[in-house]
């Protein structure tokens, strides 16, 4: 961690768990020098889910650099789970933000903004099988912690989650500080913090008391699933668009679908088939495993000479992140009698 003093900022919103907020706020806010931000679309006093009315600081739009996007759960994340402006400031600040968290089933917000794709993740027990909607994978622990993503169980869990936070940026002993300066040793009177510890009964009354609530964030998890899906449709068109607008040759409907199942075979096979001179998009791009990790593989239809001269018609090179080079293949001078026995002496269709 950096000098500078740490920027925290907490998703504040209509009828928002007022502990899943408080309790993370009370936390990082003992952090030596710490700003700590509530942030929502204006700065109109919010509503909790039970009445309690809080004031944010700060609107999203405002909102100023941040180290931390914590997201707290609630009954209004039902809204959130659809609401484009909110999924929009939180898909765009996690790309600037160091750690991403999400308390209860504010987990379930950050999986709607696709911020939970292959990801381990937790939320409250009775929303965790929700979270395979957004292609995480539900973990049942009370805090879970993937790489920069912290998320935790339902209300409670939010303390021990930001705990996690502050030891994660500043070390165990300054976490340690904080916790013992809140008294933070918790007793409960009951073991009935889990549906294990509660038994059946009580677990089967609480079910029945929340099922109206379930079944609505239900419907709004299966409508923001299906929205997400569209969305990360129509990024992979425009990028195939705007790069066929580029290209020599336009790859688009079966003819392209058949290009690119001939990539997937191996690399001696469908070469007669495939065009010359097109570059695939990034989205046709495969993660490979490098020796320092995935490395990105540019697929090039057209001639590839190696040193000693042999003209092949597919060339696998590792290529920066969004360097992906257009148009057609330079020409190759072929020996006499060798001519249009290769694939990229086949002309391309317009």
């Amino acid at each position: 961690m950096t000098e500078k003093a740490p920027s925290f900022g907490l998703l504040l919103f209509p009828d928002v768990t007022q502990l899943d907020l408080t309790g993370p706020y009370e936390v990082l806010a003992r952090v030596p020098g710490a700003q700590v931000h509530l942030l929502w679309k204006t700065l109109d006093p919010v509503r909790s889910d039970t009445g309690l009315t809080i004031l944010p600081t700060a609107t999203l739009a405002e909102a100023p650099p941040l180290d931390l996007i914590l997201v707290p759960g609630g009954g209004g994340i039902n809204a959130l789970l659809t609401d484009e402006e909110v999924l929009a400031f939180l898909a765009e600040r996690a790309l600037g933000t160091r750690y991403l968290s999400g308390i209860c089933t504010g987990s379930l917000v950050l999986g709607a903004a696709g911020l939970l794709e292959g990801k381990r993740a937790g939320t409250h027990w009775a929303s965790r099988d929700f979270l395979a909607a957004f292609g995480a994978t539900p973990v049942a622990e009370r805090v879970v912690v993937d790489g920069t993503l912290f998320t935790g169980g339902g209300v409670t869990a939010g303390i021990d989650v930001a705990l996690r936070i502050v030891g994660a940026l500043f070390g165990e002993q300054a976490a340690k500080l904080v916790q013992l300066s809140i008294e933070y040793d918790p007793k409960p009177p009951f073991d009935a913090g889990s549906p294990e510890g509660a038994g059946e009964a009580v677990t089967t009354d609480l079910l029945a008391r929340m099922r109206p609530m379930i079944e609505a964030r239900a419907a709004a998890v299966a409508k923001s699933a299906e929205a997400l899906r569209r969305r990360r449709a129509a990024r992979r068109r425009t990028v195939i668009e705007a790069h066929d607008e580029r290209s020599s040759a336009r790859l688009t409907g079966p003819r392209r679908t058949h290009i690119v199942r001939e990539l997937q075979k191996e690399p001696r096979e469908g070469l007669s088939s495939i065009p010359t001179g097109i570059r695939l998009n990034p989205s046709d791009i495969a993660e490979r495993p490098g020796p320092r990790g995935p490395l990105r593989q540019q697929l090039i239809i057209g001639p590839a000479r190696s040193p000693t001269g042999f003209a092949g018609g597919l060339l696998h090179r590792p290529v920066p992140p969004g360097d992906f080079p257009i148009g057609p293949a330079p020409p190759v001078d072929r020996p006499e009698g060798m001519k249009g026995r290769y694939a990229d002496d086949q002309p391309v269709d317009p």
